[in-house]
């Protein structure tokens, strides 16, 4: 008996932790697509994947896990935004504000941050190959992990 009851508990867990996590508010997915404006919503798990975002205001919003491939986020509002383990790769974020934004292991392959804003940005264990790092006057950025190599430009 007790074996049926260890294994019917064991087949619950088994299926509860398979379904897709999908951890979005959909009310707040609703109002960034019809407005562009979603400061402070939870975003987290999103596929936004190409969507054009051109000027979205994202403050302090919860992105972490999203999928932002290929979005066009120039001149968007991401100041203070959780961006941990996002996908940005192929992102357009030009003149984007990421000021205290935190990108920890977000992957940035690709991304265009030309003129961006990344004061107090937080960048760590991200992946940033072939990332875009042209006219960043007020950028200072440190890591371990960014070479030349990694970075298609990083200029001054």
């Amino acid at each position: 008996m007790n074996k049926q009851i260890f294994g019917a508990a064991a087949f619950l867990i088994l299926c509860a932790t398979a379904a897709p996590a999908q951890a979005e508010n959909p009310a707040h997915l609703l109002q960034l697509m019809e407005t562009n404006n979603c400061p402070g919503c939870d975003l987290s798990g999103s596929d936004l994947s190409q969507a054009q975002l051109i000027g979205a205001n994202l403050k302090d919003a919860n992105l972490e896990g999203a999928n932002l491939e290929g979005a066009n986020l120039s001149q968007a509002n991401l100041e203070g935004a959780l961006l941990n383990n996002a996908i940005l790769d192929n992102a357009d974020l030009v003149q984007a504000n990421l000021t205290a934004a935190n990108l920890t292991n977000a992957s940035l392959n690709l991304a265009y941050l030309d003129g961006a804003e990344l004061s107090n940005v937080v960048l760590s264990d991200q992946n940033l190959l072939g990332t875009d790092f042209i006219n960043l006057p007020e950028a200072a950025l440190y890591s371990d992990s960014i070479s030349p190599e990694e970075a298609t430009s990083f200029t001054r």
